[in-house]
């Protein structure tokens, strides 16, 4: 039986969670990792849209995260560094809706 996990999701987190799952190409993992901002580059300039802890779904090369345990979520294994793991203990994510840049909506995957 698989261990489950330390942290809650909402239902619109499982949603937008379930959206940013695919399979990894071969030599490829899922990941999910804590980010502290995001921000992109407009007319040579950077733009930060969001400034604080959340939490991405991403693609790492195979053993770049030596470290890092493998769960089961959604059916498919994803590696989460310790680190992350116990900012997430005790905690729900959930979506925060912001602006962008560009005034556009964005969703945010944060925990509380």
């Amino acid at each position: 039986m698989p261990t489950p996990l330390p942290f809650a999701m909402t239902p619109e987190a499982a949603d937008y969670v379930r959206s940013r799952l695919r399979s990894p190409a071969a030599g490829e993992e899922l990941a999910l990792i804590t980010a502290t901002r995001q921000a992109e580059i407009i007319d040579g300039q950077e733009r930060v849209w969001f400034d604080g802890e959340h939490f991405m779904v991403c693609i790492y090369d195979i053993g770049r995260r030596p470290n890092a345990q493998h769960v089961e979520l959604f059916g498919h294994q994803i590696s989460i560094v310790p680190s992350t793991l116990e900012s997430l203990r005790g905690r729900t994510l959930s979506i925060r809706r912001v602006p962008g840049c560009s005034g556009e909506s964005r969703d945010v995957l944060v925990a509380a």
